[in-house]
C-alpha cells in the first residue's frame, strides 16, 4: 500500500531504467512539472507519467496536457488503475490515447498502452525535452533520481 505519490516513484523509475530509459523526476515541461519523464535515445521515444494515489480526474487532465509532447501515461496503485479500466466514465481519456500503468510493491505494468506522440520536430516541446535529455543524459537524471528515490 502506498501512502504518498513519491512512494510509487521508486518502483516506476526502476522499471523504466530496467527497460533502458533515461529517467527524470519532476521535469519542467512548459506549463508546470511532470512527475516522471523517460527517454529512450535509440527509438527517440519520450514518455510522460503522472503518478497519483486517487485523484483520477486531476491525473487524466495532466496526462492530456502531456500528450502535447510525449506518449502520456497515468500511474496508480493497482486497485485504482483497474477501476479506471472498468468504468465508462474514463473511456474518453482512454480513447484519446492516455495509457494506464498499475503499480504494486512488487510489479509495475502497463494495463492500457498510450498512443505514441505525433508531435516531433525542431520547434516542438517534444524536441526541446529530447534535446535536454541528449545534452544532460543520465549524468544528471540518474544522480537526481538516486538522491530523491529512497532506498536506491
Amino acid at each position: 500500500m502506498f501512502h504518498k505519490e513519491r512512494d510509487m516513484t521508486e518502483h516506476v523509475v526502476r522499471w523504466l531504467i530496467e527497460a533502458g530509459f533515461t529517467v527524470r523526476t519532476e521535469t519542467m515541461v512548459g506549463y508546470g512539472y511532470c512527475d516522471v519523464t523517460a527517454y529512450d535515445s535509440d527509438s527517440r521515444r519520450l514518455i510522460a507519467i503522472e503518478l497519483k494515489l486517487t485523484k483520477i480526474t486531476e491525473a487524466m487532465r495532466q496526462a492530456s496536457t502531456n500528450q502535447s509532447f510525449a506518449e502520456s501515461y497515468v500511474a496508480f496503485p493497482s486497485t485504482v488503475a483497474h477501476k479506471i479500466i472498468d468504468k465508462p466514465r474514463w473511456e474518453a481519456y482512454l480513447r484519446q490515447g492516455i495509457g494506464i500503468i498499475s503499480v504494486t510493491q512488487c510489479e509495475v505494468s502497463i494495463l492500457v498502452d498510450a498512443i505514441p506522440c505525433p508531435h516531433s520536430g525542431p520547434d516542438t516541446l517534444h524536441d526541446h525535452i529530447v534535446r535536454r535529455f541528449q545534452r544532460h543524459g543520465s549524468r544528471i537524471s540518474t544522480r537526481t533520481i538516486k538522491r530523491r528515490v529512497k532506498g536506491w
